[in-house]
């Protein structure tokens, strides 16, 4: 027993530190490349890679770079902070970059960037240590109010054990504008449909995914009478028309899920009623006048049945004023189901997506 204890008390001493101070992806000075695919076809915005001391508590820029002619970004994750912005182009050409002070508006708020170039923590720990060069494709898939939402196309890690692993997903989507982001304060759903290899496939934040070929799905028994979704944000938001798309909307499995055929909204407390025809596209609740809404909650209350699958899903929602659009952001309310989601929102793919060898 002495034997024992003492052999404990040499590997505890000797190996905590490595547990306890080593982040996985920091042992070895990695090379990381970032690739931005569709920076340069980005109308009406100019998007910057704003490159900040990382040491530097206000953000000092160390440089700036505009994503026009050249896509990649080379990052030194040890000294450097690398953020990605979107400006108006008008805002550009009026007041010009060497006139702009980035790291005071970053500061302030007033600019809210993505930082990217983050280790993407994804892979089983024990050989992690060994990462050398890390590249990661991302794309823009949404822009709104001077922010830009990514999604990630492609993860490229090479290990000095010989070993490679390379992750793909099939994003071929138009990026979406929007014209203002309303930020979710707490989101929630009766039940979701699990996928035991990626548990957010179905989940509630799927909506607001600016994708209508993913969705939530409801996991109670039966069609999912009395299921919903729930969302409140953190400032209230002025809406005058609510967008659903009632179903699973991918052609091929479209009629083989359930499609919502009556559905009730709750805004701010107040119900109203609403059907939808069985059909393959975005439907809408006009409100008689806007409203400030702080709450909103989408109970399922008939469906379309099918004889496939009895789950009822709902691609996409979305909130409306004077014929402009809010994008939802749900990065505050979304616990990450892995390094993904930062970037991404989740992983939607399927086990021919991961493919790994030496």
């Amino acid at each position: 027993m002495k034997v024992y204890l003492i052999s404990f008390l040499i590997f505890f001493i000797c190996f905590t530190p490595l547990f306890s101070d080593a982040p996985d992806f920091d042992i070895v000075n990695i090379q990381r490349k970032v690739i931005i695919t569709n920076a340069r076809t980005v109308t009406d915005y100019v998007i910057l890679a704003y490159i900040a001391d990382k040491n530097s508590s206000d953000f000092r820029k160390r440089d700036i770079i505009v994503l026009d002619q050249n896509d990649v970004l080379y990052c030194d994750y040890y000294e450097e902070k690398v953020f990605l912005l979107a400006l108006k182009k008008s805002v550009v050409d009026n007041v010009g970059l060497d006139n702009i002070n980035f790291a005071k508006m970053i500061k302030e708020g007033k600019i809210v960037p993505v930082e990217i170039c983050q280790p993407m923590d994804i892979y089983v720990p024990d050989y992690a240590v060994n990462l050398y060069s890390e590249t990661i494709t991302y794309r823009i898939s949404s822009i709104a109010d001077n922010r830009i939402f990514l999604e990630i196309v492609k993860v490229e890690q090479s290990y000095t054990d010989g070993r490679s692993v390379v992750k793909e997903f099939s994003r071929n989507k138009d990026l979406i504008y929007y014209d203002y982001v309303a930020a979710a304060a707490s989101l929630s759903a009766s039940s979701s449909l699990i996928d035991d290899d990626f548990p957010q496939r179905y989940q509630a934040v799927q909506v607001f995914d600016s994708d209508p070929e993913t969705g939530w799905a409801e996991d109670s028994p039966g069609p999912g009478y009395g299921q919903y979704i729930k969302i409140r944000f953190k400032d209230s938001i002025k809406v005058d028309k609510i967008m659903v798309m009632p179903g699973w909307f991918q052609s091929a499995y479209f009629r083989k899920n359930n499609r919502i055929k009556n559905m009730t909204i709750v805004l701010n407390g107040k119900e109203y009623d609403v059907r939808f025809e069985d059909k393959m596209e975005p439907q809408y609740l006009e409100l008689d006048t806007p409203i400030d809404l702080l709450s909103a909650e989408f109970i399922i209350k008939d469906v379309y049945r099918t004889e496939k699958w009895d789950d009822t899903p709902i691609a996409e929602i979305g909130f409306l004023y004077n014929g402009k659009s809010y994008k939802v952001d749900t990065s505050g309310v979304i616990k990450p189901y892995s390094a993904f989601d930062d970037y991404y929102g989740v992983f939607i793919g399927s086990d021919d997506d991961y493919s790994e060898g030496k």
